[in-house]
C-alpha cells in the first residue's frame, strides 16, 4: 500500500516555514540592534552632560578663587554669577567664623541639567 503523503520524503511546503523563521530571526536581530543603539546614544548624552557639569564646577571654583581678592566678605551670603559656553554657575558665598569661606554653587547646563554643590574653601 502506497501512502499519498509521506512527510519525510515530501519537500513541498518546507520553504515557507524556513523563510519565515529566517525572516523573524533577522527582524529580531535588527530590532535588538536598534534598541542597543538608542540606549548607547542616551548613555553618551548623559555622559556628555556629566562632563559638562564637572567642567562647570571646576570653572566656577577657579573663577571664584581668582575673583576672591576683589569680593567683599561678610557673614551674610553674597551672590555672584558666571556665564560659560556650556551653561551658568551661581555662587553664594559667606565667610565663616573660622576664616573659611562657605560656597553654595548652583550649576545649570544649556540642556537644563541642574546640580548644587556645597563646599568650604580656605582663602
Amino acid at each position: 500500500m502506497r501512502f499519498l503523503f509521506n512527510p519525510i520524503l515530501n519537500n513541498r511546503g518546507f520553504s515557507f516555514p524556513f523563510i519565515f523563521m529566517i525572516s523573524a530571526l533577522t527582524l529580531a536581530i535588527i530590532t535588538y540592534s536598534i534598541e542597543q543603539l538608542k540606549n548607547h546614544q542616551q548613555f553618551l548624552q548623559m555622559e556628555e552632560e556629566q562632563f559638562k557639569m564637572e567642567t562647570l564646577t571646576w570653572l566656577a571654583i577657579s573663577d571664584f578663587k581668582e575673583d576672591l581678592p576683589y569680593l567683599p566678605l561678610s557673614a551674610n551670603p553674597q551672590a555672584i554669577s558666571y556665564h560659560y559656553l556650556y551653561g551658568q554657575a551661581w555662587v553664594l558665598y559667606s565667610e565663616k567664623n573660622d576664616g573659611k569661606i562657605a560656597l553654595n554653587i548652583r550649576l545649570a547646563t544649556n540642556l537644563n541639567t541642574i546640580k548644587e554643590i556645597f563646599l568650604e574653601i580656605i582663602p
